[in-house]
């Protein structure tokens, strides 16, 4: 039996949420991440999946909205072991001068990946910076 796209569902079998996040991604691509944070919460809603959160983060790290990025990156490394999540998450930290917390995200970060380069950048970062504080 041939598969037959039903509403919501698009020909290719995609749910609303996934047809969501194929546009986000679209439009994150084309820099319009403003419009494509929207659309990924509105696929998050539908169906949470720790990429649409990571890529959501992304875009409000573009948007420099770093405070809104923290919360989207730590759940998408917490639901991912992957080493792009923490490290975005690191780098949103920095960018907040809270070194202690961008030291904990590189750190972890480098539990997964002992070679990211983002993460010893940050760890570099964050450690002479938090030395100048004292």
């Amino acid at each position: 039996m041939q598969f037959q796209a039903q509403e919501p569902f698009n020909k290719r079998g995609r749910s609303p949420a996934g047809q969501c996040y194929d546009q986000a991604r679209k439009l994150m691509e084309d820099g319009a991440f403003q419009q494509a944070a929207d659309l990924f919460h509105k696929s998050a809603v539908e169906f949470p999946h720790f990429k649409t959160y990571e890529l959501m983060g992304e875009c409000y790290m573009r948007l420099k909205r770093f405070a809104e990025a923290i919360p989207l990156l730590a759940a998408a490394a917490t639901l991912n072991r992957g080493v792009r999540a923490p490290s975005l998450l690191a780098e949103a930290w920095l960018s907040l001068g809270r070194h202690a917390e961008a030291l904990e995200a590189a750190d972890m970060t480098l539990s997964r990946d002992p070679k990211n380069k983002a993460a010893l950048r940050v760890r570099e970062v964050a450690a002479a910076m938090a030395q100048r504080a004292t």
